[in-house]
């Protein structure tokens, strides 16, 4: 009786207890992380639900949604040179303007629908 209380005491000194391999600062950068990429998801899920995620301009010989789905999956694009042009005297919006002349560079904007998928995968 002696000798197994005596053993018990003796293995108790170079028992390993519950070990961590991370700190308060890693342990709250990923609770952080998580609750960002969370907001990052509701919100663009959200504003695909509810909102108008992209709206192309054209005259009235198409339908909106027939060319909204082409704009949504071909990208859309703003002109360069529209951008120092004056709101409203030359332009509608800052970046938009006919670009059918060649010497007007365009820079093209794609919105990925697969985004909130992604991150909701993270």
């Amino acid at each position: 009786m002696f000798g197994s209380s005596w053993m018990n005491n003796f293995s108790r000194l170079f028992r390993i207890g519950k070990l961590r391999n991370d700190d308060i600062i890693f342990r709250l950068a990923t609770s952080l992380t998580s609750g960002v990429i969370l907001c990052a998801i509701s919100i663009l899920l959200t504003s695909k639900i509810w909102g108008d995620n992209i709206t192309c301009m054209v005259g009235t010989s198409f339908k909106d949604k027939f060319l909204d789905t082409y704009c949504w999956v071909h990208s859309t694009y703003s002109v360069d040179v529209a951008f120092k042009k004056k709101v409203g005297r030359d332009t509608i919006y800052p970046g938009i303007m006919n670009s059918r002349n060649r010497e007007n560079s365009k820079r093209y904007h794609k919105y990925y629908q697969w985004t909130p998928f992604v991150l909701l995968c993270q």
